[in-house]
């Protein structure tokens, strides 16, 4: 049985936004170790100007740092946790950045076809029961020539004989999510991560994560 619900995500984001506010950072444009990584690997996709959806914004983090980046770029987060989407409207609203938050499925997307430019899915799709219909929706959303950029954390490479983590449902390599995207879009590529340090444990994060780039 999947455990992600949206009653397990306010969980963990009551738990987030507790974290964050002890450290009083709330507000700042990368928050956990590791954000600053990968916000600039997943915004090196994204141009300056038009509409841009992150599914699974969570507390609205890389919205925040996109919006501080493109300041003419529509930005919108939506999440299924009902905590989360309160909390980032908040914490947009009190540095008065212009962003729209609204709680929705990954599977089933509250918005119009050819709706966005981009489509930003960060640490999404291995929590989900059904991709294909994740990409599909994604597909649907988007704009003619829009571009879906999904990051994923890398298949076998922390853990060799299962998943990385209880809370997700199904992992791949860059060469499967590739050939899974290929299905619903035209051209794309696969951006492998620089070798990152955690700055708390000291140890190489090298290639945790990858992004696939696709367009419409």
């Amino acid at each position: 049985m999947n455990i992600n619900t949206s009653k397990f995500w306010d969980k963990q984001f009551k738990d987030e936004y507790k974290f964050y506010k002890q450290k009083k950072t709330l507000t700042t444009t990368c928050d956990w170790r590791w954000n600053g990584t990968k916000f600039g690997n997943l915004g090196s996709n994204v141009g300056f100007t038009g509409k841009l959806l992150d599914v699974g914004c969570g507390l609205g983090h890389f919205c925040r740092y996109i919006k501080a980046r493109s300041i003419d770029l529509e930005v919108t987060g939506m999440d299924f946790s009902k905590f989360s989407i309160k909390k980032a409207k908040g914490l947009s609203d009190k540095i008065n950045m212009d962003i729209d938050f609204v709680v929705g499925d990954a599977q089933e997307l509250p918005f119009e076809d050819n709706s966005f430019n981009y489509v930003v899915s960060s640490d999404v799709i291995e929590h989900l029961d059904d991709p294909d219909k994740h990409l599909m929706e994604i597909k649907r959303v988007l704009k003619k020539g829009g571009i879906a950029i999904v990051l994923t954390p890398w298949k076998n490479l922390i853990n060799k004989e299962g998943l990385i983590s209880e809370e997700h449902v199904q992992e791949w390599t860059p060469d499967e999510l590739s050939v899974l995207m290929t299905k619903y879009f035209g051209g794309g590529r696969v951006s492998l991560p620089p070798v990152m340090l955690d700055i708390i444990t000291k140890k190489i994060t090298y290639k945790y994560w990858f992004t696939a780039i696709s367009i419409k």
